[in-house]
């Protein structure tokens, strides 16, 4: 994978690593004013807001879920609570549960390694 694209296949990965594994994907590349989320999908009965962070073997230095700064989480935050605000109808009348995530994505030139970590962080 070259660099300049490593972003953009990581979260094509992470789409197809969740719906492969049963999630239904509702949104991707979400933005508001407050941020941006990856995908937005369902799992059963959550909502799930997943931030995709991948890296390269010579890009290693903290993991995916360590560079999610406390900022970016509020980021994330907000942009989920609009999201909530403008589909409250369709979220309340599922019964859908919030719940971020993160899925770490690392790339190395033979291997794929993906690692989904549920309940990443939490509304405050």
């Amino acid at each position: 994978m070259k660099t300049s694209g490593l972003g953009v296949d990581g979260e094509r990965l992470a789409k197809e690593y969740l719906e492969a594994t049963g999630y239904r994907i509702l949104e991707q590349n979400f933005i508001s004013r407050f941020g941006e989320i990856d995908i937005i999908a369902t799992s059963e009965r959550f909502l799930c807001f997943v931030e995709v962070k991948t890296r390269s073997s010579s890009n290693n230095l903290a993991t995916g879920f360590e560079s999610i700064s406390p900022q970016k989480q509020q980021r994330i935050i907000k942009s989920a609570e609009y999201y909530l605000a403008t589909h409250a109808r369709q979220v309340e009348k599922a019964g859908l549960q919030p719940r971020f995530d993160c899925m770490e994505i690392n790339v190395d030139e033979n291997d794929v390694n993906i690692r989904m970590i549920e309940n990443a962080f939490c509304l405050e």
